[in-house]
């Protein structure tokens, strides 16, 4: 008994998650070079940020040249029956430009929450600023320059500091500078060409950093350091993971996986033994290699490994790898190079096409997804007409075995224009009334844990 027990245990230890394979939704033009890309945590809208295009690469622009600015964009999240199995993405629309010259390649932001509101702390021109992201009920960007004074490669944080990637010249530096307070707990000397930070969990405070290496060379390391909130630093471990190393993420069970660019590994490594677990080849070359990882989670609430990794590369390639099998479970080809990667809502895989194949800029999002089954019944059930409409619409949700416990009319940056009350299942509407110009807009419907976004044009 005691063996099967074990034997059982190995099994559950040694499987992920089934894999759904993921289907193009969309690919959405937004500005030159998309970086990154987020969403909001009911996954209903994307922000996308654009480097823009600095042709002379003097941080000076000159329209004439075909320089860009940096720009800020999202794209709503639509749900309708019988159209990409029932998931598609709204136009994209650009919020606003940022100041020329901030945003920094390769692109760290850093995300911060403060109660319902959605920061993204990133270098600026001069030091670190701040953007306010649009989430909803009417609500606008902000945008703070020189929040922190400065210049950064990457930035992170847990609730008490903000943990700044930091070139200066040829030197690279770990700062720790204390939330709320202009005041700096600690700087560390680290590798060369640091690239990120990200606080993980263990007594005090520790926090790993990647530096990229010298170029052409193999001597990138993630490094673990420890520190306490006086700002003593207790120790520091050099991990070694390869060449050009590029990106990491951490997983709840204390799992990190590094990317290593130019020996195109995925490297992972066990923080609280600080050793290296496995090596997985990503099986590209050259100049292709990987760039950034994200974790495809269906069940967040499971036990780590409840995920598989998704690798942007410049190979023209997403790769969808087992982590326990290191078997590419799926590969999502398309013309360019990709950066920036997110996983949104358990249901769509977003990433950013920086550059085409030539190096060219781009200006292309993928969306690639799928959809429950749950909400694919209840977006074939709620019918809208006329539809576009000029003033009056009906909504029919008879068909539906649970009434919807909210209706509301969301423009396409996601901000709640109106709530719609019913009194029965079929019932009709006055767009004029309502408060609806001519545009394009969503209709969402909240059934039990479901949440369905019809659209509805509006015409003069």
């Amino acid at each position: 008994m005691k063996k099967s027990i074990t034997l059982l245990l190995a099994l559950i230890l040694l499987s992920t998650t089934a894999y759904s394979q993921l289907d193009e939704i969309a690919v959405k033009e937004v500005g030159s070079q998309p970086a990154f890309v987020l969403s909001t945590d009911d996954g209903m809208l994307f922000h996308v940020i654009c480097l823009g295009i600095d042709i002379d690469f003097d941080g000076v622009y000159d329209e004439e040249d075909g320089d860009e600015y940096p720009s800020y964009w999202v794209l709503g999240v639509k749900i309708t029956a019988g159209q990409n199995d029932g998931l598609g993405i709204g136009d994209p629309e650009k919020v606003t430009d940022l100041p020329f010259g901030s945003g920094g390649f390769p692109f760290r932001p850093m995300v911060k929450k403060d109660g319902d509101d959605t920061y993204l702390l990133f270098r600026g021109t001069v030091g670190v600023d701040m953007l306010k992201l649009v989430k909803g009920e009417g609500s606008q960007y902000e945008l703070t320059e020189n929040y922190l004074p400065y210049s950064i490669s990457g930035i992170s944080g847990d609730a008490i500091h903000y943990f700044l990637s930091v070139r200066e010249g040829m030197d690279s530096y770990l700062k720790v500078h204390r939330i709320g307070k202009d005041e700096e707990v600690l700087s560390v000397d680290v590798g060369p060409m640091v690239q990120m930070s990200e606080p993980y969990m263990g007594g005090g405070t520790n926090i790993a950093v990647l530096n990229e290496g010298d170029f052409g060379e193999e001597n990138s390391t993630i490094q673990l350091i420890n520190f306490d909130h006086q700002g003593s630093q207790h120790n520091s471990e050099f991990i070694p993971i390869g060449g050009a190393g590029n990106f990491f993420m951490i997983d709840q069970g204390g799992q990190l996986f590094a990317v290593a660019n130019g020996t195109h590994e995925i490297v992972q490594i066990d923080l609280v033994s600080q050793e290296i677990v496995k090596k997985v080849s990503t099986g590209t070359d050259g100049y292709n290699g990987p760039r950034e990882i994200e974790f495809i989670q269906y069940d967040p609430s499971g036990m780590p490994p409840n995920y598989h990794i998704a690798v942007t590369t410049y190979d023209g390639k997403v790769l969808i790898i087992d982590p326990i099998s290191e078997e590419v479970v799926q590969t999502i080809e398309a013309d360019g190079k990709f950066e920036g990667i997110h996983w949104s809502a358990e249901r769509i895989l977003a990433f950013c096409n920086i550059s085409n194949a030539d190096y060219s800029p781009s200006n292309k999002v993928y969306f690639y997804g799928v959809i429950s089954s749950v909400e694919d019944e209840i977006a074939s059930k709620i019918n809208i007409w006329p539809n576009p409409v000029r003033d009056e619409f009906s909504i029919d949700f008879s068909g539906l075995d649970r009434m919807p416990e909210n209706i509301q009319v969301v423009d396409v940056l996601g901000r709640i224009i109106a709530r719609l009350n019913y009194t029965i299942s079929i019932s009709t509407y006055s767009a004029s009334e309502i408060g609806l110009q001519s545009g394009y807009y969503f209709i969402v419907f909240e059934v039990g844990n479901a949440k369905v976004s019809l659209p509805l044009s509006v015409t003069e």
